[in-house]
């Protein structure tokens, strides 16, 4: 399960378990000798992916918003030709399973 806007990692300690990760808030991913991702707050996470795999999963999510983003659902469509300034446009969603 990921939501919109982020990308899933493992930090090195849990690889069991994903981090879910804002790709606009990396600011660096450090390779020496650990993986580390930085965010723009501060924030660091050891991860197990590399840099490459990190830089294809923020490829990966931006591609799908654009790709949301040029071929709306037909209701928001019809909702943008009411004379509307914008239309909110949604981006794929991963289902949720309920635990």
């Amino acid at each position: 399960m990921k939501g919109p806007g982020v990308i899933a990692v493992h930090r090195i300690t849990q690889l069991d378990r994903e981090v879910y990760v804002n790709p606009d808030l990396i600011q660096v991913v450090d390779a020496n000798p650990d993986i580390v991702i930085v965010l723009a707050n501060g924030t660091k996470f050891v991860v197990s992916e590399t840099p490459a795999e990190i830089a294809q999963l923020v490829r990966e999510w931006r591609a799908s918003v654009l790709t949301a983003t040029e071929h709306p659902s037909p209701a928001i469509t019809r909702r943008a030709a009411f004379g509307r300034l914008a239309a909110v446009i949604e981006l794929p969603r991963d289902h949720v399973d309920a635990d």
